[in-house]
């Protein structure tokens, strides 16, 4: 992505701008519906530049918190952890909404069948299979056999010095 592509163009949000804009300096509040409500934490990073630089302050409906910048010169660096946390917990709930609907997300896959657990362990001491072969020959995840039985170079060089011993 070339630089000038991830700069903030605030004019492709004219409410906001207007709004940020017209506020009468040490006088005024912003009040927001959310710290989400515009999108990317880079344009509260505007927001609260141009808050501090008038020392108006802000206030969330939803957390119900305000922040004046004229007392407080934190206040800008709180709202944007605060929006960056929020934004990152709304994309987090999306993203595991959407593997819900794909039917991608549920519970850890078990080897409770002791048949399974022994051809997964066949499986991850071939030293001729890689860590995904493996995992397709069973029917598992790579993490779970990961899981079940650490890392496969240590599993297939464990399991030849046994078959040695015997």
């Amino acid at each position: 992505m070339e630089k000038s592509a991830r700069r903030l163009d605030i004019s492709q949000m004219p409410e906001l701008e207007k709004a940020v804009h017209s506020l009468q300096e040490r006088r005024d509040r912003l009040i927001v519906r959310s710290l989400s409500a515009f999108g990317a934490p880079r344009v509260w990073v505007w927001v609260a530049q141009q808050m501090a630089r008038k020392g108006v302050k802000l206030f969330d409906l939803e957390s119900k918190r305000e922040w004046d910048f004229r007392a407080d010169p934190g206040a800008g660096y709180e709202v944007e952890q605060l929006v960056e946390q929020t934004f990152n917990r709304q994309r987090t709930s999306a993203a595991t909404a959407a593997r819900i609907a794909a039917g991608k997300a549920g519970p850890r896959e078990k080897m409770e069948d002791e048949a399974l657990k022994r051809r997964a362990a066949r499986a991850w001491a071939d030293p001729e299979l890689s860590a995904s072969a493996a995992a397709a020959e069973v029917g598992l995840g790579v993490a779970t056999l990961y899981r079940h039985f650490g890392p496969k170079l240590d599993y297939v060089a464990t399991t030849a010095a046994k078959r040695k011993d015997r």
